[in-house]
């Protein structure tokens, strides 16, 4: 309320007594008269703050502005009745008409401050504020109007004016006291100004009935009730400068569920049976009978509450797709797991390799009945005491009680070896396979969320290294929250364009040429320095950084491509792809649209893949590659000689070129297996028509001897370590000014 009003209201008081005091005449006021036009200035305080409030912009001014006329209708009542005889009969219903017109538009302004309650609340809430107005209502019938009905000897017109009174109280009381219930018995300030404002008015309205059904009884002005009016109007003003009422939705609480209902109900009883012996009025039976009816209208929307709110908690803990437990459901039996003095507990987390293939390729009702089936493949393998979760996509989660690191490794390959077999969807056989991380409780984690990531881990593991199953390993995992704030940064530096492309040359040894150069990206971190891809790759690779990271790479390494063959140098440039990229089916689009972007022809450009890229999905990964050869991009396989299946790869896959592991060149001129690895290599290789680059050259005698076996192509830091694009520019004037160029190379790079 602003502090003006307090001035204001002194200011009022101060005048009313001046006014009562300055009056001269034969009639000067008594003290109860001066009481009297003091409580009526007060009540016009109270009709101006509240009609200031109706004026200030909002959803509740209208109701502020009933409010305030129902004030000045009382005020105006008090006027007239304290102008002139009292008991004159001109003047007397008039009074009366302006007073009980105050009831209606107080009513009607309650009624709208409520309103807002009523819209955001659940219907057990209002029904709650229904209960406790027509239980007061029959308790004040049975505690003020049967007693004076029964002993008053009156007329019938004074009997219904002066009970009209409390009774409209009684209606006001139960309003506010209603929105209490709604608000959930926590009402905001306003409200507790309101009801106390109601109940206010209904201590001197049911005093003064009271008191009126004596015999002999006359009022007089200036008594203690004149107060109540006024105190409960001032109410209503206070009430209409405190907070709004605030929005959101409301719940019921106990109260509105158990213990109101159930009291009332003992209360209306009561009250029937009271019936029986001491004959109440009508009054207090209807209303006693309403209460009950509302409280059985009550209990059975309780049942329904009660019933929905068992359905959404089992909705809010299970996987809609396949009926298991969800995420949510999943960390609260963790929680339990990881209680101190719980018993040991594994956690499984199973990912299917391949299932994003599949539901590319057969839609995604058909990836549905996928899930489903691996859903109840898992829980059959499971134990009864277990716990099998869905956490999303085509990740799954199993909490094994009471297992340890063997019964856990056991459940994993007995979950492994049932999802592994044909999956009958859509009328066929798919074959997924699936990778396993073990965690367990103590050992690992004594944390919910802690067991989980330790499990995501290992299960991480286990798809980067093929292995199926890998149990939690401390050791692999040393830097995680390293790796994952790296990610993060990781991310940032890729939006916004800071990472590097350093070239490598590519030399010719028949020619001494420098024909090519392999992109290879770098990143300046603000703290570590210039950082090499196998320092932030595999953070790259989880995190799901791959395909814009590439396509950094690869528009950077084509952009300079162009400018080199701008400045007369017809260089080829070379790109390394990842196993997430020969998966990307819109990569041979992407490359396309850079190639025509910079201008550089398909043949310039070479991509060159692992074999442990290709390991993952060999069938994706070749028809991808297939269709980049398709536009004239040549596909090199790199590291070649590593991997366990290298020669089925050379015969499968679309390549052009063989990339010899440095492995291997590293000790060319000193280890004969090498010498004979690499000289079987290079004539394999003629023998397909496939070209032959040597990478790791770094002296001269393994450069003669590469050149003798007849390697096509070598790299290497003989010729130079990786340079950005300028500095590359610049080594390559100064070759060219110290290294003389056979006459037909001359006459290739002029042409």
């Amino acid at each position: 309320m602003p502090a003006r009003w307090s001035v204001v209201l002194a200011a009022v008081l101060v005048a009313a007594g001046g006014v009562a005091a300055a009056r001269s005449g034969p009639t000067p006021y008594t003290l109860a008269e001066s009481w009297y036009w003091l409580r009526v200035g007060a009540e016009m305080l109270a009709a101006w703050m509240l009609i200031a409030r109706a004026r200030v912009p909002g959803p509740e001014r209208l109701g502020w502005a009933m409010l305030a006329a129902g004030v000045l209708s009382w005020t105006a009542g008090d006027v007239v009745h304290g102008t002139g005889d009292p008991h004159l009969a001109a003047r007397v219903p008039v009074a009366a008409v302006l007073w009980l017109g105050c009831y209606a538009a107080v009513y009607a302004g309650l009624a709208l401050l409520t309103r807002r309650l009523l819209l955001r609340a659940q219907a057990g809430v209002w029904l709650d504020g229904a209960i406790l107005g027509l239980a007061l209502a029959a308790v004040c019938a049975a505690m003020l109007i049967d007693g004076v009905l029964r002993a008053v000897d009156r007329t019938g017109a004074e009997v219904a004016v002066n009970l009209a009174y409390p009774v409209a109280d009684v209606a006001l009381v139960g309003l506010a006291a209603g929105a209490w219930a709604v608000a959930g018995w926590r009402p905001p300030p306003a409200w507790r100004w309101l009801l106390a404002g109601t109940l206010a008015m209904l201590l001197g309205d049911a005093a003064y009935f009271i008191a009126w059904g004596r015999e002999g009884y006359t009022y007089g002005d200036g008594g203690p009730l004149e107060a109540a009016w006024a105190l409960a109007f001032l109410g209503f003003a206070v009430a209409a400068w405190r907070a709004p009422v605030p929005g959101g939705a409301l719940r019921p609480r106990l109260w509105g569920t158990t213990v109101l209902p159930a009291a009332v109900t003992v209360m209306a009883t009561c009250l029937l049976a009271r019936d029986h012996w001491a004959h109440s009025s009508g009054a207090t039976v209807v209303l006693a009978a309403a209460a009950m009816l509302v409280v059985a209208v009550r209990g059975v929307l309780s049942v329904r509450e009660l019933r929905q709110l068992l359905l959404s908690r089992r909705e809010a803990l299970t996987d809609d797709l396949t009926g298991l437990a969800n995420r949510r459901a999943l960390l609260r039996a963790l929680e339990a797991a990881c209680h101190p003095g719980a018993p040991a507990a594994a956690l499984l987390l199973c990912d299917l390799d391949g299932f994003k293939e599949f539901n590319d390729t057969l839609g995604h009702q058909a990836g549905d009945d996928l899930l489903r089936e691996a859903a109840a493949r898992i829980a059959r393998a499971m134990d009864p005491d277990g716990l099998v979760a869905r956490l999303g996509g085509d990740e799954f989660a199993v909490l094994a009680p009471g297992a340890g690191r063997a019964a856990a490794l056991g459940l994993a390959r007995r979950i492994r070896d049932t999802l592994t077999e044909p999956l009958p969807v859509s009328g066929i056989a798919a074959r997924l396979d699936v990778s396993i991380g073990v965690s367990l409780t103590p050992e690992h984690s004594t944390s919910a969320l802690g067991l989980l990531r330790r499990a995501d881990v290992a299960m991480y593991s286990a798809k980067g290294d093929h292995l199926g199953v890998e149990l939690y390993d401390a050791s692999r995992d040393e830097h995680s929250r390293e790796r994952l704030v790296l990610a993060g940064e990781l991310r940032d530096a890729v939006e916004a364009g800071d990472l590097e492309v350093h070239f490598q040359p590519k030399a010719e040894l028949s020619s001494g040429r420098i024909v090519g150069a392999e992109a290879l990206v770098r990143w300046r971190h603000f703290e570590r320095g210039l950082l090499h891809p196998d320092a932030f790759l595999p953070a790259a690779e989880q995190a799901g950084l791959m395909r814009p990271l590439t396509l950094v790479v690869l528009d950077r390494a084509l952009a300079a491509c162009g400018r080199w063959a701008d400045a007369g140098r017809t260089l080829g440039v070379a790109v390394n792809l990842s196993a997430s990229n020969l998966l990307d089916a819109s990569l041979p689009d992407e490359v396309a649209v850079r190639l025509e972007a910079h201008g550089v022809a398909p043949s310039q450009l070479t991509l060159e893949v692992t074999e442990g890229t290709i390991l993952g999905n060999p069938l994706r990964s070749g028809e991808v590659l297939a269709q980049v050869r398709r536009l004239g991009v040549a596909v090199s396989l790199d590291d070649f000689g590593t991997g366990h299946s290298s020669l089925s790869h050379v015969k499968r896959l679309p390549v052009d070129e063989l990339k010899i592991d440095r492995s291997f060149v590293a000790g060319l001129a000193s280890d004969p297996t090498d010498r004979a690895i690499v000289e079987t290599i290079v004539r394999l290789a003629t023998s397909l028509g496939l070209t032959v680059v040597a990478e790791g050259v770094e002296d001269d005698e393994v450069l003669a001897l590469l050149r003798e076996q007849g390697c096509a192509l070598a790299q290497g830091y003989l010729f130079s370590r990786p340079l950005p694009e300028p500095e590359f520019a610049a080594w390559l004037d100064a070759r060219e000014l110290t290294v003389p160029q056979p006459r037909a190379a001359r006459r290739t790079v002029a042409g």
